[in-house]
């Protein structure tokens, strides 16, 4: 707000000698005020979180019109009109100052007092921001279908923008953290799912026919009670989630990342130390195709079945330049487990076949693999803790490094980091004709 706006209104509210309001009649005089300004003006206007007149965040949206910006400085923020909030359809930025590390929304939700931190339910678009900010201990009441998304839920014909957020320790009965409705499309980037826990689908995030874009985002330490410990995607066609990591989440039954009839893409992903009951990183089911590029998946377990991968029903999973290294079965070489036709495509990645159990569904290979020890920097194993960006880079010598690969390009998220590369002969084309004409 212009601080001349600011000076007038506090004169003309506290001089000596005016009729004092009560505290509810200043803030509704305050309102009108504000909003007369505003509204006198082309330019967007910031509304800091707290200031004069503005106690809590949603008095700054009740205030807020499109293009303006609520600023809220480094605090914790509880209590009502700091949780569950309507942002009202605006196109505005809400954007945590000090970011998300000293600006918390703590929901303080509990099954007898169920508050989330963020409603999206009246049409907001991509112009919606929130940005920097700590979104925690939600808590979506209800049960089974009706409790969904912890600390957001995004309603059909949604689009939010979230960014450098952290959504932690929040409960549903799915979408521990977010639930994305059909016909929602939120975007998230460098966010940090940490903590949530769900009931039915997806610990840190779930969606049922909604269309997500998640981009450099982290799932740590989420559980599902049943599929997803991560994320869970039921009727989605071609999802993609871009240069996530999926560390230490767990399901109760299946999979870190759960595809039920749904087409889903994981750009170079990192999959470490996540546990299910059957198939400890990916679980592909009823149809669905898992599509994944560039990645390492290693020290996952699948308790009773897949260490790293699990497809069922007509479902596909296709790993391309992917390392896969000791992920844990209930044997040592259950890594990947097929049935009901289901089928598993490897395009130049390193796997062991030995470690596949088909079953009743197929394995198809485009091309060469490597099947041999990946050479890594460290001593990753399935079970022992590791730091994934030192133990899981590349010798020089290794076969998944890209002058190494049977196609040329790096296997693997990590590259090479340690030791010297295959050595070579200095050579010429003359030379080689020549060994070839020799008797």
């Amino acid at each position: 707000m212009n601080s001349s706006i600011r000076a007038f209104l506090m004169g003309f509210l506290v001089r000596p000698g005016r009729i004092q309001l009560r505290r509810r009649q200043l803030r509704a005089s305050l309102a009108m005020l504000l909003v007369g300004f505003s509204a006198a003006t082309t330019e967007a206007t910031v509304w800091e979180v707290p200031s004069f007149g503005i106690e809590t965040i949603q008095d700054a949206l009740d205030f807020a019109a499109n293009g303006d910006e609520i600023r809220i400085a480094p605090g914790t923020y509880s209590g009502p009109r700091n949780r569950d909030l309507d942002l009202r359809g605006l196109a505005v930025r809400l954007v945590g100052t000090g970011g998300a590390a000293v600006t918390v929304l703590d929901c303080e939700g509990a099954e007898d007092a169920p508050y989330r931190a963020l409603i999206f339910d009246d049409g907001e678009g991509p112009g919606t921001e929130v940005v920097g900010l700590t979104l925690a201990n939600g808590f979506a009441g209800g049960e089974s279908q009706s409790s969904r998304g912890g600390a957001i839920f995004c309603a059909p014909g949604t689009a939010p923008t979230i960014r450098g957020c952290v959504i932690r320790n929040s409960f549903a009965w799915r979408g521990g953290g977010v639930f994305v409705s059909a016909g929602s499309s939120p975007k998230f980037f460098t966010c940090r799912f940490e903590g949530n826990i769900t009931v039915l689908n997806g610990g840190g995030l779930s969606s049922i026919g909604g269309q997500p874009e998640i981009v450099d985002c982290e799932f740590v330490g989420n559980l599902s009670e049943k599929n997803g410990g991560a994320v869970g995607f039921q009727t989605l066609d071609g999802v993609s989630l871009i240069r996530c990591r999926f560390e230490s989440n767990t399901a109760v039954e299946d999979g870190t990342v759960f595809a039920d009839r749904s087409t889903i893409f994981l750009q170079e992903p990192l999959l470490v130390f996540n546990e299910a009951r059957r198939g400890g990183a990916l679980f592909s089911h009823d149809g669905s195709t898992i599509d994944v590029d560039v990645a390492s998946i290693v020290g996952n377990v699948g308790t009773a079945n897949g260490g790293a991968a699990y497809a069922r029903l007509g479902a596909g999973i296709r790993l391309r330049r992917t390392l896969v290294w000791s992920n844990c079965g209930p044997e040592d070489d259950n890594e990947f487990e097929l049935e009901d036709s289901s089928r598993l495509i490897f395009e130049c990645s390193r796997y062991d076949p030995a470690h596949v159990v088909a079953g009743g569904g197929t394995v198809e290979e485009l091309g060469d693999q490597v099947y041999d020890d990946p050479l890594l920097c460290g001593e990753a194993r399935c079970g022992n803790a590791f730091d994934p960006e030192v133990e899981l880079t590349l010798n020089a010598a290794s076969p998944c490094a890209a002058s190494n690969s049977p196609c040329g390009e790096q296997i693997g998220t990590f590259g090479v980091a340690c030791g010297d590369p295959v050595p070579t002969i200095r050579t010429s084309w003359g030379r080689i004709k020549d060994q070839w004409r020799r008797p």
